[in-house]
């Protein structure tokens, strides 16, 4: 098992001054066509709605001395753009939450500030020094073209790898329509990297377009490529798209569409849901309402799963059959001729009451009398699930199994077997 470095690139605080810096000589046409970039850019930035976006991640890894790009996983998630600063929501969650995105997707490399806050930085402060270079083509259009440049001391581009991080200075480029002065793309590179920060490289890409929000047209961008090199030559690259972008309000949900898998069953609206609270030590059988296939699904596609019989307490029915339990995936990434997969289910309704679900993963499917030792094989269908064991027989990582063959397709109906845990465990 490959254990993958937890990298992320925290996004540039928003140094604002709200106004473009003030052309030095009006005289140079250049000069004069930076000022409107700018103002253009400042302009489009200060009319934005809050709204928010289905952003999906295509994770990938290059390790030396190859040459390929190896596909990780895919990540899907709900940015927000509220007052200025990037949210993060899971779909089909109810809120966004405002904070650290590594403590959302764990493991491999992730990061934010290419939504919005890029952008922000180096247009809406004087931090950054600009150079001209003149007239280019991007992807066929007109374009003209300036490099940036943000020194370490004034620079908040923080990167980070494990418990190391540093504000990184950094150079780039952008590149705006000539006639309009709309930002077309803007690249982000590193190169100030502190010391104490295990990372070679790195870099972020925004390609930008117009977007219909509402009834009226705002420059967004439309996606991005990170890429990261770590100290041993290893490479990742996260491909960004957004997509399904709306404005966001109080009253706005997160929504599931385009999440991968199919409409999730839920109990009606209409009646007030009530609070419980399951006790721990209790065993639940659960049946799987969704298909999960490596093609379609994505770790944060949401999950929900039947109890197929009634678990009682002592002479107390503690959750009924046909209890549905609301979770997602967490885990889903190719290893060699596997895949690791893990899921987690959070909340539990019935019987129009609702509340927090905690527990650990016991089983899957049905057992197979022979297993490798250290494993404890299960099989469903025609998919085969192994759950590794320690010494004292039980599961090493409470969540994860692997899932045999270089397809995953797990169909609906699997059985799941999980015992709940106290609160916060």
């Amino acid at each position: 098992m490959v254990l993958m470095l937890r990298w992320l690139i925290a996004l540039p605080l928003f140094l604002a001054s709200g106004r473009a810096q003030t052309p030095v000589s009006t005289a140079r046409p250049e000069t004069v066509q930076l000022g409107r970039i700018r103002a253009r850019a400042i302009q489009n930035l200060n009319r934005l709605p809050n709204y928010t976006c289905r952003e999906t991640i295509e994770r990938s890894r290059r390790q030396p001395p190859s040459n390929r790009f190896q596909t990780v996983d895919t990540v899907r998630l709900e940015v927000a753009l509220v007052k200025g600063k990037e949210l993060f929501g899971w779909p089909g969650a109810e809120t966004f939450e405002e904070g650290d995105i590594g403590e959302m997707v764990k493991g491999g490399a992730i990061g934010n500030g290419n939504f919005a806050n890029h952008a922000r930085s180096i247009f809406m402060s004087s931090i950054a020094k600009f150079t001209y270079v003149g007239d280019s083509t991007l992807d066929g259009r007109p374009a003209v073209k300036w490099d940036f440049r943000v020194p370490e001391k004034t620079s908040r581009y923080m990167l980070r790898i494990g418990d190391e991080q540093g504000f990184a200075g950094y150079h780039g480029s952008l590149w705006a329509d000539p006639k309009t002065f709309d930002l077309m793309r803007l690249e982000v590179i590193a190169d100030e990297i502190p010391a104490n920060v295990p990372l070679k490289q790195a870099s972020d890409r925004m390609d930008y377009g117009v977007v219909n929000i509402g009834s009226m047209d705002f420059l967004l961008p439309k996606g991005s490529i990170m890429t990261l090199t770590d100290a041993k030559g290893n490479e990742s690259r996260n491909h960004t798209s957004f997509t399904n972008c709306r404005q966001y309000g109080t009253e706005s949900t997160i929504s599931f569409e385009d999440a991968g898998l199919d409409a999730l069953p839920s109990i009606d609206p209409a009646k007030p849901l009530e609070p419980i609270s399951v006790p721990a030590g209790v065993m639940i059988m659960m049946v799987l309402d969704n298909e999960i296939m490596s093609d379609k699904a994505a770790v944060g596609d949401a999950v929900t799963a039947t109890a197929s019989v009634g678990v009682k307490k002592g002479k107390t029915q503690v959750i009924p059959k046909g209890a549905k339990f609301k979770g997602r995936i967490t885990l889903l990434t190719r290893n060699g001729n596997d895949y690791l997969f893990s899921f987690e289910f959070t909340r539990i309704e019935f019987e129009g009451r609702h509340g927090p679900f905690n527990a650990r993963l016991m089983d899957l499917g049905s057992i197979v009398d022979r297993s490798p030792p250290g494993v404890r094989a299960s099989r469903y269908l025609n998919t085969e699930f192994r759950i590794l064991l320690g010494k004292d027989g039980k599961q090493l990582h409470p969540a994860m199994v692997y899932v045999r063959g270089s397809r995953l397709q797990i169909a609906k109906g699997l059985r799941i077997i999980m015992q709940t845990e106290p609160a916060g465990k």
